[in-house]
C-alpha cells in the first residue's frame, strides 16, 4: 500500500505537469533549471513549487512550461535537511529514506516522451532566508523504449507548503 502511495504520488506529478503553463503557483515560488542530452537533447527553466507531505515523509518539487515537466521527489523522514540524497527508480526510492526521485516529459511532434531517472545524485543546501536549493545529476531511462539521457540541474528559492492534494497517511501497521 505504501509504495502505491509513492507511485500514484509521483503519476500525478507526471500528469499534472501539463496542466500548468508555469506561471501559476503560490507568490515567492523558486525556480528549477535542468539540461538533458542523449536520446534528446534540451534545456528548460521555470518557475518552481514544493509541497511537503509530513505523513510520507515526501517534499514534491515540479516545474513546467508549456508541455514540458520536471520532478523531484525528495523522501526524508522529519523533514527535509541539507545534504546529499541518493537518486533512485520512483517505484524503490520511497522505500528507504533518504533518498530521491527524477522524472521528466514534454511532447514531441508526434507523441510525449516521459523519463525516469534510474540512478545519480542530488545535494540539497539552504539558501537565503531558510529556502531549499540544490544540484541533482541523475541517469534517466524512457518510460517506454530503450532510450537514455543524462540528466543535470539546480533549484533555488524553494519554499514547501503542506501538501493540499495527494497526501496520505502511511496504513495502520
Amino acid at each position: 500500500m505504501r509504495r502505491a502511495a509513492h507511485g500514484i504520488l509521483l503519476t500525478l506529478l507526471w500528469l499534472t505537469g501539463g496542466c500548468d503553463t508555469g506561471d501559476a503557483g503560490p507568490a515567492g515560488g523558486g525556480r528549477l533549471e535542468a539540461r538533458w542530452t542523449g536520446a534528446d537533447t534540451a534545456a528548460f527553466a521555470a518557475r518552481a513549487t514544493a509541497e511537503w507531505c509530513d505523513s510520507l515523509g515526501l517534499l514534491e518539487i515540479h516545474a513546467t512550461a508549456g508541455d514540458t515537466g520536471v520532478g523531484l521527489a525528495v523522501y526524508r523522514r522529519g523533514g527535509i535537511a541539507p545534504g546529499h540524497y541518493p537518486i533512485r527508480p520512483p517505484d524503490s526510492a520511497g522505500t528507504a529514506p533518504p533518498a530521491a526521485a527524477v522524472v521528466l516529459r514534454w511532447f514531441s511532434q508526434t507523441a510525449v516522451q516521459g523519463f525516469q531517472a534510474t540512478g545519480g545524485e542530488l545535494s540539497v543546501r539552504r539558501g537565503p532566508g531558510g529556502a531549499l536549493a540544490g544540484i541533482f545529476t541523475a541517469k534517466a531511462s524512457a518510460v517506454t523504449g530503450g532510450k537514455q539521457l543524462t540528466v543535470t540541474g539546480s533549484f533555488e528559492g524553494i519554499r514547501a507548503s503542506s501538501a493540499a492534494r495527494g497526501c496520505y497517511a502511511p496504513p495502520p501497521p
